[in-house]
């Protein structure tokens, strides 16, 4: 296996570190940041799962986004969302040239997570996407599960409702405002989070392309998503729940940051990725 660190893109403005070995399978990995964490990702995920991918001659690019770890600022006008993706393909294009392959699979978490899902909709290079704690949608069964769990933990159903109301009164009934506020809500680097119908009509939009599609939901958001057929409950309607990998792990947090959670993350991505070279 050979790690080579690279300048790439527009200004040669964006860094990333290419993980290979003999011979490369025919799907390339791209992983770079979770929120503002760097390339290697949290905890260094990214540098144990890309090592992991060249093992098993999938190459891989961790890079940084513009304006992240080790790369420059962009320089344009270009929203959020529209760099992001423009640094994904510009990824993607570094990565053929470097070892020839033309499909490509993403992985992202959290903020990663939407701009993996957003550049899969603009570049049909991308055959899969494995998101981890991408968009939340809650359903009704969602809020009574957190009622529950905040009337055991604070001694009683009054005592619960007493402060659900106080929340509600101040605006924050779900730390996040209104349900209407929440599903339009941008995150804190500009992306603003589409509706259940839109989101739908996306993920339709992929999977009719073939896209293998995985979503994996960690234990660490119990007011929006807390309970293993949420999904399911949400999305059924639209038809596309039984076309992609969906999988609700409450015992792992937003960070992976034990141990054992590492290494089961590494294994699961990995074994996920083989899946998409055979």
């Amino acid at each position: 296996m050979s790690e080579t660190t690279l300048a790439f893109g527009a200004n040669s403005g964006l860094m990333g570190t290419l993980s290979a070995a003999a011979p490369a399978a025919g799907v390339g990995a791209l992983l770079f940041n979770a929120g503002v964490v760097p390339r290697i990702g949290p905890n260094r995920l990214n540098v144990r799962i890309a090592r992991a991918l060249a093992v098993q001659g999938v190459p891989s690019l961790r890079f940084d986004l513009s304006g992240r770890g080790d790369s420059a600022p962009a320089r344009g006008m270009e929203s959020y969302e529209e760099q992001a993706v423009a640094d994904i393909r510009a990824a993607m294009n570094l990565l053929t040239e470097r070892t020839g392959v033309g499909r490509f699979a993403l992985m992202g978490i959290c903020s990663g997570a939407e701009n993996a899902f957003h550049a899969a909709l603009a570049d049909e290079r991308v055959i899969g996407v494995t998101l981890m704690d991408s968009y939340h949608y809650p359903t009704l069964r969602t809020h009574l599960n957190r009622f529950r769990q905040r009337a055991r933990m604070q001694g009683g159903v009054i005592r619960a409702g007493s402060a659900w109301i106080r929340r509600r009164l101040r605006g924050n009934g779900n730390g996040n405002g209104s349900a209407a506020a929440r599903q339009g809500a941008a995150n804190s680097f500009g992306s603003i989070r589409p509706t259940p119908d839109e989101f739908a009509a996306k993920l339709t939009k992929l999977v009719d392309r073939g896209v293998n599609i995985d979503l994996l939901f960690s234990g660490s958001f119990l007011e929006t998503y807390n309970y293993e057929n949420q999904f399911r409950d949400g999305f059924g309607r639209f038809g596309i729940v039984d076309r992609m990998r969906i999988e609700y792990r409450p015992d792992l947090d937003h960070t992976l940051s034990t141990a054992v959670m590492q290494r089961e993350m590494v294994a699961r991505t990995a074994s996920w990725f083989s899946s998409l070279s055979q």
